[in-house]
């Protein structure tokens, strides 16, 4: 029989198990893209 704190457990492993599937994705999407706020300059930026 399940208690109380198993199915506390059981959320927060699903919690952070899709937490972290969250992040994977968000880097995935967000990878390759150009920061136009950031004080640092690329190499291409900074000859320009």
């Amino acid at each position: 029989m399940l208690n109380p704190s198993d199915t506390a457990i059981s959320i927060a492993h699903a919690v952070i198990f899709f937490s972290t599937i969250g992040c994977i994705v968000y880097v995935l999407f967000h990878w390759n893209k150009q920061e136009t706020s950031s004080g640092v300059k690329t190499k291409d930026e900074q000859t320009s």
